[in-house]
């Protein structure tokens, strides 16, 4: 086999892992519902416990992420592979067997451990098997391998949704998972990773997670939603601000602290004195913004379509199969077009720099947002895939440079730690994104709704309500758009 030839296998493998372990995020948006009734979750009561499904798997993957990316650079990237493989499938396995809700979130967060190795090895061997001037369009094509897997995620849970049940979609992942595993463990047999020592930074990964899970509630609480099971109140009802107050105080601390660590860490977890380069700490803060606007789509346009076909006549699992199949056509409009836009971004990137790129890609994403904002339940399907595809066309503009900015400042037995770090950023956004809108939606809800009494909310009104709300959600990721493209403009031309 040719060199060039055994290159691509092995970024094929790799890519493998990560299209597995993006498929499953993204799938959930059909599944829930369905999750909902087989596993006994009250509802409305219910909302913000099964929010804790999406929950663990974004933090399970930021837990991960920095872990497996110093592993990476430490120990030979075969085994960090196969070995995040094998703990994903049998986080897969157990969340097919999940009898309770809190199970399943406990399966879920071993599986997202696995899961968020994928995208930073994969990246991390791409910058060992190839030259810098290429990094830009390696890291564009695992982005694009990654929203494919967005892509089909929805489609992928509404095949099961409508055929063999919600289980299935984790059985499905042994023997993919496993079919990776042999694979990547034959293709990667003389690939080792350049020698790194450096000691793991465990204190560092207690901080973080505990910070981002403590913070997480808090947010959750302020919408004042009423969770049912775990719900973290102990102690008398309060207002909502009066409830979350304790954890959002005891979750910055907490990262706070993680902050101050990592200064004084021989071998930090994160590397804040990244921070230091102006263009690093600009990239930082347009990878959360990124996966607060991602977030915003993926989660708002399936629950948009459940509204705005909530009157349709029929029989509730025919009505359930339509929503689903629909919300999936019209998150490929945003998340097929994002994938086929990661590697033309990552081209411009090199050819155009980092500035224009992602200027060009958030003034795209703005404008699709600002045209959501006035959806309608009588909005025509194409209307709603134009718009969405001009937001696909913006966020893959942006996917490969925002990572390059970062990976492009480590030294090479750092790679791993960096591009860790893209993906810590993108989770933590999407995680931080998530708590807050269905925060601001639930207390949005409750004000429109509290003039009228509860038993006198016919289905109209009640689908009037939630169409408005999940709209001004979209006009509130069009400011963050706004910031993007404001950050984007202060970038360098080129990473290097």
């Amino acid at each position: 086999m040719t060199p060039a030839n055994r290159r691509l296998l092995v970024l094929g493998w790799g890519c493998l892992g990560v299209l597995l372990a993006a498929a499953d995020l993204t799938a959930l948006a059909t599944l829930i519902p369905t999750m909902v009734v087989d596993l006994r979750v009250p509802m409305p009561g219910g909302l913000d416990d099964v929010a804790w499904v999406v929950h663990a798997y974004l933090i399970g993957n930021i837990l991960a992420l920095p872990i497996t990316g110093r592993l990476a650079d430490r120990l030979n990237r075969r085994i960090v592979y196969t070995s995040c493989l094998l703990v994903f499938v049998v986080g897969s396995v157990g969340s097919a067997l999940a009898p309770t809700l809190w199970t399943l979130v406990a399966a879920r967060t071993v599986q997202a451990v696995g899961a968020g190795a994928m995208v930073p090895i994969t990246m991390t061997i791409a910058t060992d098997l190839l030259p810098r001037a290429r990094w830009a369009l390696a890291f564009g094509v695992i982005a694009a391998v990654d929203t494919v897997g967005w892509a089909i995620g929805p489609l992928y849970g509404a095949l099961f949704v409508g055929t063999v049940g919600w289980r299935w979609l984790f059985w499905i992942n042994v023997p993919l998972g496993l079919l990776a595993l042999i694979g990547g463990w034959s293709a990667l047999r003389e690939h080792s990773s350049i020698p790194n020592r450096r000691p793991i930074d465990w204190l560092g990964a207690v901080l973080l997670t505990a910070g981002l899970t403590t913070l997480n509630i808090g947010l959750s609480r302020l919408g004042g939603a009423v969770a049912s099971g775990i719900s973290f109140d102990f102690g008398p009802a309060a207002p909502p601000w009066r409830a979350a107050l304790p954890w959002l105080t005891v979750g910055l601390a907490l990262l706070f602290l993680f902050g101050r660590t990592q200064l004084t860490r021989v071998a930090p977890l994160i590397d804040v004195r990244w921070l230091a380069r102006p263009s690093v700490r600009t990239a930082s803060i347009l990878n959360v913004l990124f996966g607060a606007m991602l977030m915003t789509a993926v989660v708002n346009v399936p629950l948009f379509v459940n509204a705005a076909m909530a009157t349709d006549q029929g029989a509730p699992e025919v009505v359930a199969r339509a929503t689903a199949l629909r919300s999936g056509l019209l998150l490929m409009a945003l998340t097929g077009i994002m994938a086929a836009g990661a590697p033309v971004g990552g081209i411009l990137a090199t050819r155009l720099g980092t500035r224009a790129v992602v200027s060009a890609g958030a003034a795209s994403a703005l404008a699709g947002f600002w045209m959501m904002r006035a959806w309608l339940p009588a909005t025509e399907l194409l209307v709603m895939c134009g718009h969405l595809a001009l937001v696909g066309i913006g966020f893959g503009l942006m996917l490969a440079p925002l990572g390059t900015v970062i990976v492009d400042t480590a030294a090479p037995d750092e790679r791993g730690l960096a591009s860790s770090l893209v993906l810590l950023l993108r989770l933590s956004g999407m995680s931080l994104g998530l708590s807050l809108l269905t925060a601001w939606s639930l207390d949005r809800f409750r004000r429109l709704s509290a003039a009228e009494p509860i038993t006198s909310l016919t289905a109209a009104r009640v689908q009037q309500i939630i169409t408005e709300v999940l709209a001004t959600t979209f006009a509130i990721a069009a400011g963050l758009a706004l910031v993007a493209l404001i950050l984007g403009l202060t970038q360098p031309r080129r990473t290097s």
